[in-house]
């Protein structure tokens, strides 16, 4: 009976000291995953500056600015940019995109060019024609956080009137 007990002993002793460190091991978890979420919700990306260029082929220049508000060091793996006007499809970017690094407070600029395809600048003529017109930009970048082991999505959807 003895040993019956000192087994009990020992399985209940057994299963505190792991119920211990499954509950240390969620509370670490849960905090890596708290700053890892404050840190994506420091990370700005913005359109801040559209021109039509048309010298040439004609292409539009697209800048984007991304500003790491948090303390940790961020990384844009891919980031994929569409433009429309007035509604209408116009291009994207393919020039393959290059991984950016952004250390912690700092900031950087992205530029892609949209080249316009013939069959495309007849919706600029018709934006031309019109006293105002708008541009859209939708974009998506893959944000990753290293010292996190953490991605998600960033998405841009902004409008830019005018030319």
């Amino acid at each position: 009976m003895a040993s019956k007990m000192n087994l009990n002993n020992l399985l209940t002793a057994a299963l505190a000291v792991l119920a211990l460190l499954s509950a240390g091991s969620i509370v670490l978890t849960t905090e890596n995953g708290t700053q890892g979420l404050r840190a994506v919700l420091s990370v700005q990306l913005e359109l801040s500056n559209l021109e039509l260029r048309e010298e040439g082929d004609p292409e539009v220049f697209v800048t984007f600015r991304l500003k790491n508000g948090s303390a940790v060091n961020v990384e844009l793996e891919t980031f994929d940019v569409y433009l429309y006007i007035d509604g209408h499809y116009v291009g994207t970017s393919y020039i393959p995109f290059a991984k950016r690094s952004v250390d912690g407070s700092e900031e950087t600029t992205m530029d892609f060019v949209i080249p316009i395809s013939p069959a495309r600048s007849q919706f600029f003529e018709e934006a031309r024609q019109k006293e105002d017109f708008s541009w859209f930009v939708r974009g998506k970048a893959k944000l990753l956080l290293p010292s996190f082991k953490q991605e998600t999505w960033l998405y841009v959807r902004e409008q830019w009137t005018g030319e």
